[in-house]
């Protein structure tokens, strides 16, 4: 089964774990089937029942479901003071681990290069996610004014090559019907 902790156990008291049904199981700190210092409260585990106790047993944190070691990265959402947007994100790896990550960006930016701010998010992370193929990546990261004119400019020639294609096409079209034959009307009155 799956859940999500919502207390960690300590060597007094139970942890305690939300199934996706929304009932609570506890657990033990010998239930766990992984480092106990990984986990934290808020983290999806999977888990087997001991029905006749009725608690977790055999608590672990479920394999990386991206096979290229990439942790898996949840936006958090923003705060904004000023002029900067700051967003939030976590990255949590296949052992269990979480780091937090800020990504700022100006938001002149999103005006000058026409981006909907919107879009920010998105950006957001694909920049995270190219900064943290650098093992040393750092906690701060930011979207720069270039990192934003490549964008416009990727998206910009994306339309130009559609309208392009979708010229072509109105083209071909026209050509296909000028050189369709005419029918002849037939009067078939008696």
């Amino acid at each position: 089964m799956t859940g999500t902790i919502i207390q960690l156990p300590d060597t007094v008291h139970r942890g305690i774990i939300r199934t996706l049904d929304g009932s609570r199981l506890p657990f033990s700190a010998t239930a766990v089937h992984c480092d106990l210092k990984a986990l934290i409260v808020g983290q999806t585990v999977r888990f087997e029942i001991d029905s006749g106790r009725a608690q977790a047993i055999a608590v672990r944190t479920p394999p990386n479901s991206s096979p290229s070691g990439k942790p898996d990265l949840r936006y958090l959402g923003f705060e904004q003071d000023h002029e900067v947007r700051r967003y939030n994100f976590e990255a949590v790896s296949s052992g269990g681990s979480v780091r937090s990550f800020v990504v700022t960006v100006a938001v002149e930016l999103f005006h000058r290069y026409h981006v909907n701010i919107q879009e920010g998010p998105t950006l957001c992370m694909r920049k995270l996610l190219a900064d943290l193929a650098n093992p040393a990546v750092p906690e701060q990261h930011s979207l720069s004014d270039s990192d934003l004119g490549a964008y416009a400019s990727a998206r910009a020639l994306a339309a130009e090559q559609k309208e392009k294609s979708r010229r072509g096409l109105s083209h071909h079209r026209r050509r296909a019907q000028q050189g369709a034959p005419k029918t002849a009307r037939v009067d078939l009155r008696l």
